[in-house]
């Protein structure tokens, strides 16, 4: 399993406009736990979150959640999202407000299944938009 590194894509962006992406990766034969990674000092409204999940043979349906790391509240969850599909999902449409307050959130994708097959990748890539 591997969670790669946070990266600001905000750069040259003036203003309060905030964004992180985040890449879960299951390789066939590491099951299906989910993986988290906790965000520091996240501040502000969330506005957009997009979810990018590659096509296997297995089949999974993802579970992204965002919770408080402090008080452990689920915060927004989107579910039954197949494989190999795009997903962007807005407030208010899609979850209700979000307000950060400078705190950790804790970001969890967890499949419903091994990526199945021989040498399969299930990669799923979270971005998170923000004002």
């Amino acid at each position: 399993m591997t969670v790669s590194a946070i990266e600001n894509a905000n750069k040259g962006i003036v203003g309060k406009v905030w964004e992180r992406k985040c890449t879960f990766v299951w390789q066939t034969g590491d099951e299906h736990a989910a993986q988290s990674i906790t965000l520091a000092n996240l501040l502000g409204a969330l506005e957009n979150v997009i979810v990018v999940i590659s096509g296997v043979t297995g089949n999974p349906t993802v579970t992204v959640t965002l919770t408080d790391a402090a008080t452990g509240a689920a915060l927004v969850t989107l579910s039954a999202m197949a494989d190999g599909t795009v997903h962007f999902k807005q407030y208010p449409n899609d979850f209700y407000s979000v307000l950060l307050a400078g705190g950790d959130v804790e970001l969890t994708v967890d499949p419903s299944a091994d990526a199945g097959g021989e040498a399969q990748t299930l990669t799923v890539e979270v971005v998170l938009r923000g004002l």
